[in-house]
């Protein structure tokens, strides 16, 4: 059997996530009903500048979203609010699917701002 690349661990994925998507699939100001993300994690700008990671100007963060450990009305797309942990509503700018072994998604990473 090949090898397997293993999901993020459910320690790092401490935090819950409410989204809110566009209505009808468009941006436009007007959004569907909440729906849930359990198991994410979300790591400050500033804490990933210190990586050397650098976001999207407007940044606050970064939530991983693991394909494997994370549930609920997956994938997440641009223009969506995402509020992690009842905090106040925060625009996806970027969202990104990270893939693994055979191009199947091992996560995604959403830039929020």
């Amino acid at each position: 059997m090949g090898a397997v690349m293993r999901p993020i661990p459910m320690s790092l994925l401490a935090s819950d996530m409410v989204v809110r998507r566009p209505a009808n699939g468009e941006l436009g100001g007007e959004y569907g009903e909440p729906s849930s993300v359990e198991h994410v994690r979300f790591v400050e700008s500033r804490e990933m500048a210190r990586r050397g990671y650098v976001l999207s100007d407007g940044a606050k963060g970064l939530v991983y979203v693991d394909a494997a450990n994370s549930t609920g009305d997956l994938p997440v797309p641009v223009g969506s609010l995402a509020s992690i942990d009842g905090g106040e509503e925060l625009a996806v700018l970027k969202s990104v699917a990270c893939p693994g072994f055979f191009g199947v998604v091992h996560h995604w990473e959403l830039e929020v701002g």
